[in-house]
């Protein structure tokens, strides 16, 4: 990558990175390293464009070893070029963090298929996943903050099964139905899901996660009830996602499905919509 250097020699542009240094907040290598002042110098790496003179006063980039002589072009440019080097230093690749958290995600969904999820901790997930357990402290606050990852996942996968089953119907009332007790059906054959939402229901951490789904689950009826030109689909939105949850929060309390409360959310969605 070319950089242009603003230097009294310099006289043609080059095209380069625009890069705000000031003196009031020095980065880690101050600008005094360099002999630098530490007035701001916000041209001293300039983006497209000519080159500016400096400013009247401005000290070149030069070692401290050389300020009692004229620093050369050479040397003051490949002083400056170390400096812009270690100013454009990226944030390492978060592609390895990602794989590492995929990891330890998959290798947690297969403890818990044979471990309660009191019974599962940061050690075995790390074991399972094959790297240390440090690995599991960079990604995860807590247990219960891995749980909910965990549960995020699983609600997921039932998500995108409503989603593709939506898919092939027409807009309205009973494409709204039929993804409503896919939801619950698909909920209810997880035995995971369950266990997971049953462990974690007085935590924090799942008490914002219920909440962001519940947005998620309320904005998919809003958009049905749009297509039925209804009066107050957000209002109307609200009520009925709340209804549902009440239904799947009962069946997953019971253990099994509760018809006469899936036939009071169906006509209580066939009222509303109307």
């Amino acid at each position: 990558m070319l950089v242009q250097i603003r230097l009294e020699a310099a006289t043609a542009p080059v095209i380069g990175v625009r890069h705000r240094i000031t003196g009031d907040r020095p980065l880690a290598g101050d600008l005094t390293d360099f002999g630098h002042d530490s007035k701001p110098q916000e041209n001293l790496i300039r983006g497209f464009g000519q080159a500016e003179p400096p400013e009247k006063g401005a000290q070149l980039c030069q070692p401290r070893c050389a300020r009692a002589r004229p620093p050369t072009k050479v040397g003051c440019a490949a002083l400056a070029r170390r400096r812009i080097l270690h100013l454009m230093k990226v944030a390492p690749d978060d592609n390895q963090g990602i794989a590492v958290r995929a990891a330890l995600l998959a290798a947690g969904l297969r403890v818990l298929a044979t471990n309660p999820p009191d019974q599962v901790t940061p050690e075995k997930v790390a074991h399972e996943a094959g790297v240390e357990v440090a690995a599991f402290a960079r990604h995860f606050s807590s247990m219960p903050d891995f749980l909910c990852a965990a549960l995020a996942q699983l609600s997921d996968r039932v998500r995108d099964k409503v989603a593709r089953i939506m898919t092939n119907m027409s807009p309205g009332l009973p494409r709204l139905q039929v993804a409503v007790e896919t939801y619950l059906e698909a909920s209810r054959h997880t035995p995971l899901l369950r266990s997971l939402s049953l462990h974690l229901r007085s935590d924090p951490h799942y008490v914002e996660f219920l909440r962001s789904r519940v947005a998620g689950f309320s904005l998919m009826m809003e958009l049905e009830l749009r297509t039925l030109k209804h009066p107050f689909p957000a209002e109307t939105a609200r009520l009925l996602t709340a209804a549902a949850m009440e239904v799947g929060a009962t069946e997953t309390l019971a253990g099994k499905r509760q018809p006469a409360l899936r036939e009071a959310w169906l006509r209580f969605c066939e009222t509303a919509a109307q």
